[in-house]
């Protein structure tokens, strides 16, 4: 499935005024989607391809369903690190407070 492009490149040399100043774009010049710089100049810019990317991490999400109110703490601070957590900062909180914060609603 194709996304959206994030980064566009100037397509060749131009100059144009932006914000009261010239600007000069090229084919080194990169703007990220959304830069109000692109607006009415789409045409002077094209899809920046990557060519050697890098895996992007999974987003972080609950991996599981949290642990019943009486399990005991362990199991609470292994359940805050699935959801992205961090464990220093879950030993930290007693188990009623991690329950309290990330027990079912």
């Amino acid at each position: 499935m194709a996304s959206v492009p994030d980064l566009y490149v100037g397509k060749e040399p131009a100059t144009f005024e932006f914000d009261g100043s010239p600007v000069f774009i090229g084919p080194s010049i990169v703007v990220r989607a959304g830069h109000p710089i692109l607006e009415g100049r789409e045409g002077l810019f094209t899809p920046l391809t990557v060519h050697y990317d890098v895996p992007q991490p999974e987003p972080a999400g609950v991996s599981q369903a949290p642990p019943p109110q009486n399990a005991p703490k362990g199991e609470w601070v292994a359940y805050v690190e699935s959801c992205g957590g961090s464990r220093a900062g879950a030993e930290a909180l007693s188990k009623e407070q991690l329950v309290g914060l990330f027990g079912r609603r």
